[in-house]
């Protein structure tokens, strides 16, 4: 009980109408639980009731009778806190639609939900695919369905933390889940953890996911390379040292250039540090981009550099390179295109005033 709510308690029996409707919103506005200190009248008062449950839902428990069946007080209420379901009237405890929007705000609103709802595959789905933490309270058969579990984390892929350790340890449950939302790895078996495949499947999804990859994982030279084209806000949770070479080739490629037209070289510079790994349509479209830095100087880099960086990335670690493939295709491609024909090697488009008529 608040403070607010403390001091109402001596004059709530002196509440009448008229003059006290200003302070009886406010009461309520403070801490919807002053719905219990005030007068039968304002307690059935619908404004009253209203800005109560808005503010405090389970404050529906003192309202007048008529309101646990009004279905815009109710809605109010569980929006607030679906919790304040167990208020509402058996009618509208028994819809669907109202169960449902309870069980999205509040997890525990399940258990005020009428028994066959609770148990129905379809509703619980659909809970499910909204708020991750009603796994937790569904009936023990479905948890360990296995069918049901991966419809389940397809849709909701952090549904995995509240599945048993046997399916925790699943490869196509966890691929399902790390395909729907990469950070659901965090909740895999380590075994999967530490599975390559299931933690690039992760970082397709969202590149930060690899930091819940183990360490060996992370520091394979093999599997950052891979990390690393398909997102490269990855390279953050590679190993330190396959990080520190993954930052030399950056800054080794991000060539020093004059700050606008002055006879002063810029810096190397990358922010963020994977900044020149983003794919050639994404990020900033201008070939060079300029920034203050903190101490005066002018920094640039080019984002249409990830070829170049894989390419030296992929010397530097022995290893071959896909983008390298590529880049010796595109030049193939180039050398027999007419002129003019095949965008220049970097997949920059021509200049507009190029494609201009003369």
């Amino acid at each position: 009980m608040s403070l607010h709510t403390k001091a109402l308690v001596p004059y709530g029996s002196c509440l009448g109408r008229g003059d006290n409707r200003r302070f009886a919103l406010s009461a309520v506005e403070c801490d919807g639980n002053a719905l219990a200190h005030l007068p039968e009248a304002w307690q059935a008062d619908q404004e009253v009731v209203s800005k109560a449950v808005t503010q405090h839902g389970l404050a529906l428990r003192f309202a007048h009778m008529k309101f646990r069946s009004n279905l815009s007080i109710v809605l109010k209420a569980i929006r607030q806190n679906g919790d304040a379901l167990q208020y509402a009237a058996p009618n509208l405890q028994d819809d669907p639609e109202i169960s449902l929007e309870a069980v999205i705000r509040t997890s525990s609103a399940l258990r005020f939900v009428h028994p066959d709802q609770a148990c129905d595959r379809t509703f619980l789905l659909k809970a499910i695919a909204r708020n991750s933490r009603v796994i937790h309270l569904i009936p023990q058969s479905l948890r360990y369905d296995r069918d049901f579990i991966l419809e389940v984390v397809s849709q909701n892929g952090m549904a995995l933390a509240g599945v048993p350790e046997e399916l925790r340890g699943d490869k196509e449950v966890v691929l399902a889940a790390v395909r729907q939302n990469g950070h659901a790895l965090q909740h895999a078996a380590m075994r999967l953890r530490g599975d390559k495949q299931v933690a690039l499947e992760a970082v397709s999804q969202k590149g930060h996911a690899f930091k819940h990859a183990t360490v060996k994982v992370r520091s394979d030279r093999t599997t950052v390379f891979e990390a690393l084209d398909r997102d490269p806000c990855s390279m953050q949770h590679a190993s330190d040292k396959l990080r520190y070479g993954i930052n030399s080739c950056i800054l080794g490629t991000v060539k020093s250039d004059l700050a606008n037209g002055k006879d002063r070289l810029c810096i190397p510079y990358a922010n963020p540090n994977w900044g020149p790994l983003l794919h050639n349509n994404t990020g900033m479209k201008d070939r060079r981009c300029l920034s203050d830095t903190g101490f005066g100087h002018y920094t640039s880099f080019s984002p249409q550099q990830k070829d170049q960086v894989m390419i030296k990335l992929a010397r530097s670690w022995k290893m071959p390179s896909k983008t390298a493939s590529r880049e010796s295709s595109r030049e193939r491609m180039a050398a027999t295109a007419p002129a003019g024909f095949f965008p220049a090697i970097g997949g920059c488009s021509p200049e507009p005033s190029m494609l201009q008529t003369q």
